[in-house]
């Protein structure tokens, strides 16, 4: 099952006293939380689906409504990967740091980091835009899959989470 996730404002979490220039910080939701949340919001009916383009394919998907901390970044990404290895070759981790912690709050942490630099990339400033929007496009959806991994959309949800802690 592919979803697309508008995001709500209820259930936000507060960090406090964070010695980071990251507001956000992300905190595993179990996988089996996730697809129950994900199941349960499928129940209630929205009005439409959108349509994507999946493996060559148009799928439409439905819309759910999500808190903003329940999805989780897809760690195989082409956009971070340089950012990975250096962040492995510079704290000596090994080769599948990444690959094996998709699911780990430590890696999530640093890809949220690697994602929100990425949005405010002078050629495409996401973080800028969203910043500007006066209300949050909620026709700009995101996509995640059925364990609640983004497929589509990990910048805008790594902007979207600082603009909401700053």
């Amino acid at each position: 099952i592919v979803i697309i996730v508008i995001l709500l404002n209820n259930k936000w979490s507060i960090i406090n006293n964070m010695k980071s220039e990251y507001l956000y910080k992300p905190n595993v939701v179990d996988v089996t939380k996730r697809r129950r949340i994900i199941k349960e919001n499928l129940k209630k009916k929205l009005s439409h689906k959108e349509s994507f383009k999946i493996k060559n394919r148009w799928v439409a998907c439905p819309i759910v409504l999500m808190d903003i901390d329940v999805p989780i970044y897809h760690l195989n990404n082409g956009r971070t990967r340089a950012r990975q290895r250096s962040y492995i070759k510079e704290n000596n981790h090994k080769d599948s740091y990444f690959e094996k912690g998709l699911e780990n709050n430590q890696q999530q942490r640093i890809q949220h980091k690697i994602l929100y630099d990425l949005s405010q990339d002078t050629t495409a400033n996401i973080y800028r835009e969203l910043k500007s929007s006066v209300k949050f496009r909620e026709d700009a959806p995101l996509l995640i899959d059925s364990n609640g991994m983004l497929i589509n959309g990990n910048r805008r949800m790594a902007a979207i989470r600082e603009l909401y802690k700053s």
